[in-house]
């Protein structure tokens, strides 16, 4: 694992996509499980670093995508741990529905190519459903949950006030520069657009993503500068 800041890290060596841990206090709390094939590197580095799979007391999800839900189902069965998603996203994590699709026509040319399959995922019980304006008072000094829908109809993100820190998911992704969410994954572009505008007016410094390097300091004035290079403001 690597350190962000003082109790919280990022998992490593994961094959897409980025897995948080807070620990208030060894009360372990996870943003998002990753790709299937992430679960066993979670649980080994979390006892490389003395801790036991008891210790996760809650996994928080900003969206039902497979790099954010993969390993949920194995990371539940070994934790034990209340999952805490959105209204939206919860039947998907339930298994009760595949997650929603772009529809094809409204994708670029070159997008149109590549095959999408509605996908049913393994069922994991979701325990907590939050929405907008919800604070979770017990996760680093209280968490508030942010819509960001757009990339999926459910998206949320976890904002620090404080700390001036949020954990986007997907409303943006940091690699080679900001970027929009990936367009073959995200339904509702203009939506999309949409919630980075909502993060441009957050006072924001540090910037963790589902996909890229964190921003450490300026995260506002960054994402404000992006979105006016692409015309979101």
């Amino acid at each position: 694992m690597q350190q962000i800041l003082p109790h919280l890290y990022s998992f490593t060596g994961l094959q897409v996509g980025r897995v948080y841990l807070i620990d208030d206090g060894g009360d372990l709390t996870l943003i998002d499980s990753g790709l299937g094939s992430a679960g066993k590197k979670i649980l080994a580095q979390l006892a490389a670093a003395n801790y036991t799979a008891a210790q996760v007391k809650r996994i928080m999800i900003t969206h039902a995508h497979p790099d954010h839900i993969g390993s949920l189902k194995e990371l539940f069965t070994a934790t034990g741990a209340q999952v805490i998603a959105s209204a939206e996203e919860a039947p998907v994590i339930e298994g009760k529905v595949p997650g929603k699709l772009p529809d094809r026509a409204t994708l670029p040319p070159i997008y149109r190519l590549i095959p999408l399959t509605p996908t049913l995922y393994p069922a994991v019980p979701v325990g907590r459903i939050v929405k907008d304006g919800d604070v979770l008072d017990n996760v680093f000094g209280g968490l508030r949950v942010v819509a960001t829908p757009g990339h999926a109809p459910g998206q949320i993100a976890f904002y620090q006030p404080e700390k001036k820190l949020i954990i986007t998911g997907d409303t943006l992704m940091h690699m080679f520069g900001l970027r929009l969410p990936m367009v073959m994954a995200t339904p509702d572009m203009p939506e999309a657009k949409r919630s980075i505008r909502k993060l441009c007016e957050m006072d924001i410094e540090t910037v963790l993503f589902g996909h890229g390097q964190p921003i450490m300091s300026g995260g506002r004035e960054q994402i404000r500068a992006f979105a006016r290079s692409r015309g979101i403001l």
